[in-house]
């Protein structure tokens, strides 16, 4: 079986709070963090993944850039959107206004990169055992999806998560992964 290599830089985005650190700590480093630590500026993180896709191994080496959702660093954002292969834009499935202000990070992502393939991620779903909250489901995250994807005409793909349980998380990064190595084919087939 053949093996490739690709490189591809993947930026979370989304509100402050969302937990895209914690996303991503528990896929790098399996762990959880219960205090709220906040990102400022961005992280960065590294994981390799390896998928098969026609027959072939594909390793992607993820270089994973965790951006701040704070409002104060937003002239800087957009600075680390160039270059991105991949996105994945997390909302809090405990808090509406999270899910509503993902049209706005993905336009502006969409300002600074071509057209990039999206993971869509409802995070917290452990919080829905409390009914105190208005929550976002899961139908709605894929409402959410499916309009992005025919307004934009951009891959994107719905995935709720926990990174507190790890329910879905390495799922999530592996989608990213494949739409990657997807692209890439293509283009090596001149599709």
């Amino acid at each position: 079986m053949k093996s490739t290599v690709l490189n591809a830089k993947v930026i979370l985005i989304g509100e402050k709070g969302v937990g895209k650190t914690s996303l991503v700590m528990r896929f790098v480093y399996n762990m959880f963090r219960e205090q709220y630590i906040e990102t400022l500026g961005a992280n960065f993180y590294s994981k390799h993944v390896t998928i098969k896709l026609d027959n072939r191994k594909i390793v992607v080496k993820m270089m994973i850039w965790d951006l701040a959702g704070d409002y104060h660093f937003r002239s800087v954002q957009e600075s680390y959107f160039e270059g991105a292969q991949a996105a994945i834009c997390v909302y809090d499935v405990s808090r509406r206004t999270t899910f509503d202000a993902v049209p706005h990070w993905i336009n502006r992502l969409l300002k600074k990169v071509e057209k990039i393939p999206l993971v869509l991620v409802g995070n917290k779903i452990d919080l829905r055992k409390s009914n105190e909250l208005d929550f976002i489901t899961a139908d709605e995250g894929k409402e959410l999806a499916k309009k992005l994807k025919e307004l934009l005409g951009i891959p994107v793909l719905f995935i709720e998560t926990s990174a507190k349980t790890g329910e879905n998380v390495e799922k999530a990064f592996y989608w990213v992964a494949y739409l990657i190595a997807k692209i890439a084919r293509s283009l090596e087939q001149g599709k």
